[in-house]
């Protein structure tokens, strides 16, 4: 038993000084560790360049395809790591440059108008479109790095303001726009007729009989403006405020002559007995009357809005907004016309030189409170955007009808007379209104430029359809008693029966865009 003790040791200290001469000897360290030779293995807690081998008798992964079974690198020469569990293994390639995925933040997207992460780091920061443009609600140029175009050291609220084509920061939007828009044509009856010379401007006589104004109505380009304007109060909601108009669109005509060119009259369907049938009042006619006339038709439409929007969606290169608020529309169609009538000859007991004057106006009036839902998506890719607001306007539409007119005659020498009632309207005015639920779709469409990170020059198409109005042309009744003309006798306006009228607008948007 001590034999095999002194056996034993001597052999440890033989080995002990064999791994003592091989460190003195310098032919091999592992670490801080002297004394392992370029083969020394470690089961455990050996380690390989950039991924991790697996070893699991159920699934196990590799993440090395090219690893050799055959070859294990020491610690000192190699950066792989193995973790040995089991014979079976399997191998998965990672990216070269693996990052963890994060999930893009409202605050890294874009705003109801246009804005944008100048990518100052890359030195683009100038307006130009070097990089791909990120663009944001509250975007950074990058003024940790001096490449915003000048630098961004003062970046506070009133350097925005003062900055507005370099902006460090954009938290609010802008937009203005000009708009050139179309109206449906609003029909009307026949409401003022030619003829040739010498002949009656009245529906079914001969002397070709033409319509001058009313009829078939016509579509006319109406100008207008609309500006849009809001701040983010957060990363994801955001309020803001729109108003547009559009100038008076419509029709009109004007004449004045003697009636040696054409016979003009202001046509109605008479009722008076014994006269039944389609007639006119004479304005001008060769030989026995000359006048003048004006007529038009004309259309305002002005809209106020204020809105909300919550960031609904977002992706790389595309944002979806929920729209919501309040609507207001007014909407007012009116139509007019007056006439001079002088005679040149006697007529119907009035004596050479007699003037008469007739007047008529309607209405229709309408003025819309109600609520608004819809989306905004807007898409972007380096300079350009592209966004899509499609929203429908529910609410309660106030309507209101007038039909008034008024008359005078003057005899050579004579005092003028007149009172109520035109050639149309009944010498009792009307006034008469309704309310009813009515619904306005609309939809903008628009294609932006950014020739700065924060300024955009934009063209669109707008389109918005008013399901129910009152329309002037309504009110218009071409039934009338002719011997009651002229003399404030004319009977009551019958009934009147409001018609569910409905009116487009749609047209092209020419504007720019300014975040700040």
């Amino acid at each position: 038993m001590k034999t095999n003790l002194k056996k034993l040791a001597l052999t440890a200290m033989l080995l002990s000084g064999t791994s003592m001469a091989m460190a003195d000897n310098g032919s091999s360290t592992i670490g801080d560790l002297p004394g392992y030779g370029e083969d020394a293995y470690f089961g455990e807690d050996a380690a390989y360049s950039d991924t991790t081998e697996i070893y699991d008798s159920e699934d196990a992964a590799y993440q090395d395809e090219s690893y050799d079974d055959g070859v294990v690198a020491p610690v000192a020469h190699s950066e792989r790591s193995v973790i040995a569990r089991a014979p079976r293994r399997r191998s998965v390639q990672t990216p070269a440059h693996a990052t963890a995925y994060a999930p893009v933040q409202a605050s890294q997207m874009q705003t109801a108008s246009f804005s944008g992460d100048c990518g100052c780091e890359s030195g683009n920061c100038g307006g130009g479109c070097g990089v791909e443009m990120q663009y944001t609600m509250g975007a950074s140029c990058g003024c940790e790095t001096p490449n915003c175009d000048g630098g961004c050291g003062g970046c506070g609220t009133a350097g925005r303001m003062t900055n507005l084509f370099n902006t460090c920061d954009s938290n609010a939007w802008a937009s203005l726009e000009a708009l050139l828009w179309f109206a449906q044509p609003r029909d009307l009856a026949p409401l003022v007729l030619g003829s040739d010379p010498g002949t009656l401007p009245v529906l079914g006589q001969p002397g070709n009989v033409r319509t001058l104004f009313g009829g078939e109505g016509e579509t006319e380009l109406s100008a207008g403006f609309r500006v849009d304007g809001g701040f983010w109060l957060s990363d994801h909601v955001g309020v803001g405020g729109r108003f547009w108009m559009l100038d008076e669109s419509g029709s009109d005509f004007s004449y004045s002559g003697n009636g040696s060119d054409q016979s003009v009259g202001r046509s109605y369907f008479n009722t008076s007995p014994g006269a039944v049938g389609e007639d006119a009042l004479l304005v001008a006619q060769q030989g026995i009357f000359q006048g003048n006339l004006q007529a038009e038709s004309s259309l305002d439409i002005m809209a106020a809005e204020a809105y909300a929007r919550l960031r609904f969606g977002s992706g790389k290169h595309c944002n979806l907004d929920f729209i919501g608020g309040y609507s207001h529309f007014e909407i007012d169609d009116t139509l007019s016309i007056n006439s001079t009538t002088i005679n040149t000859a006697a007529s119907g007991g009035n004596p050479i030189g007699t003037i008469r004057t007739f007047s008529d106006r309607f209405g229709g009036e309408n003025e819309f409170n109600g609520g608004q839902l819809g989306f905004d998506m807007i898409m972007h890719r380096g300079c350009w955007t592209v966004s899509s607001l499609t929203k429908v306007h529910l609410g309660n539409m106030d309507q209101r009808f007038t039909a008034a007119g008024n008359y005078t005659r003057q005899i050579p020498g004579g005092a003028v007379t007149g009172g109520s009632g035109g050639v149309l309207a009944s010498s009792t005015a009307m006034d008469v209104e309704r309310s009813v639920f009515a619904f306005a779709p609309e939809a903008n469409f628009k294609i932006g430029y950014n020739f700065r990170p924060n300024v955009a020059l934009t063209v669109g198409y707008s389109f918005i359809y008013f399901d129910n109005l009152a329309l002037a042309g309504d009110a218009v009744n071409r039934s009338v008693q002719g011997n009651t003309i002229g003399t404030g006798n004319s009977g009551a306006n019958p009934i009147f029966d409001f018609n569910d009228s409905s009116l487009w607008v749609h047209g092209i948007d020419l504007g720019v865009a300014i975040n700040f």
